[in-house]
C-alpha cells in the first residue's frame, strides 16, 4: 500500500480525490488527507485534476487567457483614471502653490490659517471620505469587471466607464455627474 496527500484547492471547496466527494473548508485551511492509493490511481487522479483546474500540458489554455484578458482591461481601466487625474494634478497644482512662490502675494496670517483650514478639510472630506472610501473602490470594482459588460466603446473610455460616466445604472450616473 503506497500512501500519498492528494488534496486540491478550487473555489474555496476541498475535493478529497481519494474518496471522491467534496469538503467545505470553512476557515480556508488546506488539510491533506491519507489515502492509500496505487500509482496507477495516482495518474488518473492526476489527470481528473489538470482538467478541473484547466490545466492544459504547457499552453496556455482558454481559462488562462480570459484571466489575463480580464485583468488586462482592469488594469486599462484604472491607468485611464489614473491619467485623468494626473492630468488635472498638473494643471491645478501650481495654482495651489501660488502663495509659497510668488512674493507679491501676502497672505495675512487669518488667510493663512483659512488657506491651512480649507486645505485639511478638503483633504479629509474630499480626499479620504470622497475619494479614499467611494471613489477608488468604484473605479476598481468597474474596471476589473468590465469584461462582463464589453464594447469597443467601453474598451477605448475604460477610464471614463471605470468612474460610472456611463454606461452605469440611473442612480450611479446621477451622483458621477
Amino acid at each position: 500500500i503506497n500512501c500519498n496527500y492528494i488534496t486540491l484547492l478550487k473555489s474555496n471547496i476541498l475535493i478529497n480525490t481519494s474518496v471522491n466527494q467534496s469538503i467545505s473548508n470553512n476557515n480556508m485551511r488546506s488539510t491533506l488527507t491519507k489515502c492509500p492509493i496505487s500509482n496507477n490511481k495516482i495518474n488518473k487522479w492526476k489527470d481528473n485534476a489538470s482538467n478541473l483546474l484547466n490545466i492544459s500540458g504547457g499552453s496556455v489554455n482558454v481559462s488562462m487567457k480570459k484571466t489575463i484578458i480580464r485583468k488586462g482591461l482592469g488594469v486599462w481601466g484604472v491607468l485611464q483614471v489614473l491619467a485623468i487625474l494626473g492630468n488635472a494634478l498638473k494643471r491645478l497644482f501650481p495654482i495651489a502653490i501660488q502663495p509659497f512662490l510668488q512674493s507679491s502675494i501676502k497672505l495675512s496670517p487669518f488667510n493663512w490659517f483659512l488657506y491651512i483650514t480649507w486645505s485639511l478639510y478638503m483633504a479629509y472630506t474630499e480626499g479620504y471620505k470622497a475619494f479614499h472610501l467611494k471613489f477608488a473602490p468604484l473605479v476598481v470594482n468597474r474596471s476589473f469587471h468590465l469584461h462582463e459588460n464589453i464594447s469597443i466603446l467601453n474598451v477605448l473610455f475604460a477610464g471614463p466607464y471605470s468612474m460610472g460616466l456611463f454606461n452605469a445604472d440611473k442612480k450611479r450616473m446621477i451622483v458621477s455627474w
